[in-house]
């Protein structure tokens, strides 16, 4: 019983400048381990020395794609140029939104840069009032922990809005690569 072989390697005829021609792969007196196919019957013609090759490339049907092969070739090639220039287009808008992001990313950490340095600033005000009289401490602890509140509350706000612009950058930045 013959098992069926699996592996094969896909023939192209070779390009010229007189347009597409059969060139046999195979050296005159051996066989390959893998046999070749070709496209032009659906695959159904495998050849694994120079003599199949020969006897191949006799038939009308083979003959008939050879002739066409050059058809096909610039189809697929103009339908792959079109959807490269697509690509493209569409990477620079996705490279455009990118910047617009990390622009948006460095001035929300300038503005959190901004916050910390008004909380450290807040923190060094309630470290003097603590000197102040019991009386001023306590009405100025009371506005300085409303304050404090708003500021943290601003903080947090505005640590989610990053976390949410980082996680955004890393999606678009995932989807480029």
């Amino acid at each position: 019983m013959d098992l069926a072989q699996t592996e094969s390697t896909l023939y192209v005829p070779e390009w010229t400048f007189a347009g597409y021609r059969d060139a046999c792969p195979i050296q005159k007196g051996h066989r390959v381990p893998t046999p070749y196919i070709c496209n032009c019957r659906h695959k159904a013609d495998p050849f694994s020395t120079n003599s199949e090759f020969t006897t191949h490339i006799k038939n009308k049907y083979h003959q008939l794609w050879v002739s066409k092969y050059h058809d096909t070739v610039s189809k697929d090639m103009e339908l792959l140029n079109r959807e490269n220039t697509a690509l493209k287009r569409d990477k620079q808008i996705l490279q455009a939104q990118v910047s617009k992001l990390d622009a948006r990313v460095r001035r929300l950490e300038g503005e959190v840069t901004k916050f910390d340095e008004k909380t450290q600033e807040v923190t060094r005000q309630m470290e003097e009032r603590h000197n102040l009289e019991l009386h001023e401490v306590a009405e100025s602890s009371f506005l300085q922990e409303k304050r404090n509140t708003e500021l943290e509350e601003r903080i947090l706000a505005e640590t989610e809005r990053n976390a949410i612009l980082h996680a955004k950058l890393d999606k678009i930045k995932s989807v480029l690569d």
